[in-house]
Parts: C-alpha cells; structure tokens; sequence
C-alpha cells in the first residue's frame, strides 16, 4: 500500500532450498491473504499466486476453494 501498487505477485517463498513446507507455506498464504482482502479489497486489483513446481500448483488447486468459496468470492467482490 506504501508504494500504491494494485498487483502483486506471491512466489512460493522459502520452500526451495530453505526447506519450508510447500503445504504450510500455501496454508500461511492463502490465509493471509483471504484476511487481508476482507480489509483491503478495494486497495488491490490483482493478486498472483506464482508456482514453479507442479506439486505446488496441485496444492493450490486442493486448498484455494477452502479460503476462497465460490459464492464468498461474489460476495466479496459485491462488498462497497
């Protein structure tokens, strides 16, 4: 929000060589950024979830409709 940016990317960080779970780590996203969002929709226009590794995009397939429900993703979008 400091530099006004309205999209931002988020790679898989530390779960390389620094040896984070890929599934903790997509579970501290996603939940960050649901409540994040909930606060702060109207500040952002785009957020990316970047993945370089086909077990991460698995996760992420697995664990998105948990923090982002279909009809909460409407409402969400629907709030002023």
């Amino acid at each position: 929000m400091e530099n006004k940016l309205r999209t931002v990317a988020f790679p898989c960080l530390s779960t390389g060589v620094f040896g984070y779970p890929n599934d903790a780590a997509a579970e501290v996203v996603l939940r960050t950024l649901r409540e994040w969002l909930e606060v702060n929709k109207e500040k952002v226009d785009r957020l990316v979830i970047c993945v370089f590794q086909e077990k991460d995009e698995e996760i992420y397939k697995e664990k998105l409709p948990f923090y982002f429900p279909i009809d909460d993703a409407k409402e969400l979008a629907a709030q002023p």
